[in-house]
């Protein structure tokens, strides 16, 4: 009898929480060598948004977009002419209790047109790094960005390294300003920046020039050095 009860009390939760359908009839367009138009037609309740997800050939496919209702949207990140791309998405109900998800759509595949690649070169090397104590406490960063010509989905990332001694780790990557509160009374810290660009501009172009690689970032800024009280 009690598992009679569990099973209805499972179906009645069903019934209230049903599972949306995989999105139908999706589909992937280079309307430029960087921008890729998705969507989806008809957008069906009980939908209330979607979740998209991307793969480039050779890759994995990863979140790109968790928001867009309508079922439509243009993805410019980090696309390139000439590549190949893989997309999908799934459905999603209204957030609470009774959130659920459905099974990806078919994958539909786009290779970008022929078009200018961006712009090849590092920015120029940042420069005049301070080191400001604050409250907390914690060690306030920022520096002069190097120049860097604006190109569409392009942009410069800084990586902020630290050491207690010789051996440098990465403490934050991003824009600046840069805070580090990963920090304890007495140490003594150094501290130095470099430039990346966020498509990456090694020979031949490539997919994504991450701050852990070697080959792709510019000279450092001077080195700043401070004690903790």
């Amino acid at each position: 009898m009690k598992t009679l009860i569990l099973f209805a009390l499972a179906s009645v939760a069903a019934a209230q929480c049903p599972t949306p359908t995989p999105p139908p009839d999706v589909s992937a367009t280079a309307t430029s060598p960087y921008t890729v138009r998705f969507q989806i037609n008809p957008a069906t309740p009980p939908t209330v948004g979607y979740w998209a997800e991307r793969e480039p050939e050779g890759g994995t496919f990863s979140m790109i977009n968790t928001s867009y209702p309508r079922g439509i949207f243009d993805d410019t990140n980090r696309l390139l002419p000439g590549q190949t791309f893989c997309y999908r998405t799934r459905a999603k109900t209204a957030p609470g209790p009774c959130e659920r998800f459905s099974e990806y759509s078919e994958e539909v595949m786009v290779t970008m047109p022929d078009g200018p690649m961006p712009y090849p070169g590092a920015p120029e090397p940042p420069t005049n790094l301070t080191a400001t104590i604050a409250s907390g406490p914690s060690v306030v960063l920022d520096w002069t960005a190097g120049t860097f010509p604006g190109v569409q989905g392009q942009t410069q990332v800084f990586r902020v390294e630290r050491s207690e001694g010789t051996v440098y780790s990465v403490t934050n990557s991003g824009s600046k300003p840069a805070t580090d509160r990963n920090v304890v009374s007495g140490h003594t810290y150094h501290y130095r920046v470099r430039a990346f660009n966020s498509f990456g501009w090694t020979t031949g172009m490539t997919y994504n020039c991450t701050p852990n690689r070697t080959d792709c970032g510019t000279a450092f800024t001077n080195v700043e050095t401070v004690t903790i009280p």
